[in-house]
């Protein structure tokens, strides 16, 4: 959009604020476009003479050099750090779905129970044998439930992680205290 696309004849009050309006946004963008390019051609320059500086044998270049192994050096161990993190995530994942599913269990056994404990003709029914199965596994679910349960506290307590600060964690870390016999 250009003045010419506005004949002189149609030119009002109400077309020259939009026009005006226009050539700032485009006075905007050109100035965003001048300082963008400003800066590439201020950071083409410093690494052209920081290339240069490095072909030379100076103190300065060897200066230069070990401050960029260092730099590759940090980055690298960045790199490797978030590949451990994100390896340590997946395992956290695979973890708390593996609790969840023991969790689901232990649930369903106690509802199981609870409804037994409910109807005592089914009690009075059933032989001792059959109870004390029941009541062991029962119990060997439990068990196995509260280990997980002090693992993952320690594992959290363990991290130095400050939990009470993370809601998501500190919930996490509450439900684990409960008993899972106490549902």
């Amino acid at each position: 959009m250009s003045i010419e696309d506005f004949p002189p004849e149609n030119i009002s009050k109400e077309n020259m604020t939009e026009i005006i309006a226009h050539f700032e946004k485009e006075i905007e963008k050109l100035k965003v476009a001048h300082h963008n390019k400003s800066l590439l051609l201020r950071r083409m320059q410093l690494y052209d003479a920081i290339r240069n500086k490095l072909f030379e044998n100076s103190t300065e270049s060897k200066l230069i050099y070990e401050s960029m192994e260092h730099s590759t050096g940090l980055c690298s161990y960045i790199l490797k750090s978030q590949k451990e993190t994100l390896a340590l995530e997946d395992k956290l994942i695979e973890v708390r779905k593996k609790r969840l599913k023991l969790k689901e269990t232990c649930t369903q056994i106690l509802m199981e129970l609870r409804a037994l404990k409910e109807n005592e003709r089914n009690f009075d029914q059933m032989d001792n044998q059959k109870f004390s199965k029941i009541n062991a596994y029962i119990s060997k679910e439990i068990d196995i439930v509260t280990v997980i349960q002090n693992v993952f506290q320690r594992l959290i307590l363990g991290s130095c992680i400050n939990w009470a600060e993370d809601p998501k964690l500190k919930e996490v870390v509450l439900k684990l205290g409960k008993n899972p016999a106490c549902f």
